[in-house]
């Protein structure tokens, strides 16, 4: 694994959301998703690379920060465990890498303010970027959220492309034709 990403390989070959609470030994709890919740995926037309992204988070952050961040993750824990969407919503609130990194994706900021307007829940960089994310309630919302998003990064100068996606409950398979 490059990197040790396991925070985004185990989504992907478990299914749901996974919380990785160590790498060294492997442990972790696989959480359910509300039926109903969808991601709003958003790439804007401009390219960041990992290392950039990471060089730019902080080596160390203040208790306030590290505490808040702390229970942003149990509120996220206690949303998907409960279904509270709008719990969920005001938990993506990401006090250290957002803004750092935000900064280095023009756009973004607008796309994340016109997402919160159409009514995402709630609205963070995906990863190091320049991918946006915005959790929304349903496949209608998420149309709307979508469409702000990319016109929002249209009136920065900038195209985009946009996805809206169901949680994979599955996570990887093998599939063959009969």
């Amino acid at each position: 694994m490059a990197g040790r990403h396991l925070d985004n390989l185990a989504p992907s070959l478990l299914g749901s959301a996974v919380l990785i609470r160590s790498m060294d030994p492997l442990d972790y709890v696989v959480l359910p998703v509300p039926d109903n919740l969808r991601v709003v995926l958003v790439r804007p037309d401009q390219e960041l690379r990992t290392a950039e992204g990471r060089a730019v988070l902080p080596a160390a952050i203040d208790r306030a920060t590290a505490l808040h961040q702390a229970a942003q993750v149990a509120a996220m824990v206690a949303a998907l465990a409960s279904g509270d969407l709008s719990l969920l919503g005001r938990a993506i609130d990401d006090r250290i890498a957002e803004p750092a990194r935000a900064p280095l994706l023009p756009g973004f900021a607008q796309a994340k303010a016109a997402a919160l307007a159409a009514g995402g829940l709630g609205c963070s960089i995906s990863g190091s970027g320049p991918t946006a994310f915005a959790l929304v309630a349903d496949e209608v919302a998420g149309e709307r959220v979508a469409a702000a998003m990319t016109a929002a990064y249209r009136l920065c100068g900038l195209e985009s492309s946009s996805r809206i996606a169901a949680v994979d409950r599955v996570g990887a398979r093998v599939e063959h034709a009969s």
